[in-house]
Parts: structure tokens; C-alpha cells; sequence
């Protein structure tokens, strides 16, 4: 009889090690995780802009661009183009290099100057920064 005991304590012992096992080793990777991602968004912090507004001026045939970064660090525009919204290709070369740094919280403007003028219709303004990120703002002129 003692000996039935023996395998049920030794199964109970078994047990109890390996959920203790499994419970230290949850708690190390999730107190690993979260360091690593806080540790990641000090290296690599969230860059994040909106194109507020566009204003087509007719007649120069420019359109100025407003971005506002609504991130916590700089960001920095490197190029803007505007784009057929019907073919999604470049309009007659409208596209201007840029290297324009905007502070965090703050809206600045700038202006894609073209050959020709737009016709009716509709057109997308692409706007690059230098992390990779785009943004675009449909405008419709008449």
C-alpha cells in the first residue's frame, strides 16, 4: 500500500516542479519582452506626419503642401509629387526634392511647382519622409 502512495506523491512532486518551471520561465521572457520593446522605441521612435491641406494655385499652376507632425520626434520631408488619380502615374513631372525638417507638433508648408497646368479631375499628392514613410491628400480641382 505504501508503495501506491509513492507514485502518487512522486506524480504530485512531478507535477508541482513542472508548472513552477513553466511559470519562471513565462515570467522571465515577459519581463524580457517588454524590455526589449521599450528598449526598441528609444532606438527607433515613431515618426508620424498628415498632409492637413493642399491649396492648388492657378495661376502659377503650384500647389502648397501643409504637413503637420503629429509625432514626438523631428521628421524630416525628403520629396512630394503629385500623382493622376485616375492612372495613379506622375503628373507631366510635378515633384520637388526636399529637405525639409519639421519639430514635433508644428505645421509647415512648401510648394510643388508644375510645367503646366491641371486640368479638371482629380490628383493625388504623395509626400515622402526620409524614414520611408508616405502620406497622400486627394485634391479635386475644377
Amino acid at each position: 500500500m505504501s508503495r501506491g502512495l509513492e507514485n502518487i506523491v512522486g506524480a504530485v512532486l512531478l507535477v508541482a516542479i513542472v508548472c513552477s518551471m513553466a511559470l519562471l520561465i513565462y515570467i522571465t521572457l515577459t519581463r524580457y519582452q517588454s524590455s526589449l520593446v521599450s528598449s526598441l522605441r528609444h532606438t527607433f521612435p515613431m515618426v508620424n506626419f498628415a498632409i492637413t491641406a493642399v491649396k492648388y494655385y492657378k495661376s502659377n499652376g503650384t500647389m502648397r503642401v501643409y504637413v503637420l507632425n503629429t509625432g514626438k520626434v523631428p521628421v524630416k520631408i525628403v520629396y512630394a509629387e503629385i500623382l493622376n488619380a485616375t492612372s495613379g502615374e506622375l503628373y507631366d513631372n510635378c515633384f520637388r526634392t526636399l529637405n525639409l525638417v519639421i519639430e514635433p507638433e508644428k505645421c509647415e508648408s512648401f510648394e510643388v511647382i508644375c510645367k503646366t497646368s491641371f486640368e479638371t479631375g482629380t490628383y493625388i499628392v504623395k509626400v515622402y519622409s526620409d524614414s520611408g514613410q508616405t502620406r497622400t491628400y486627394e485634391v479635386y480641382i475644377s
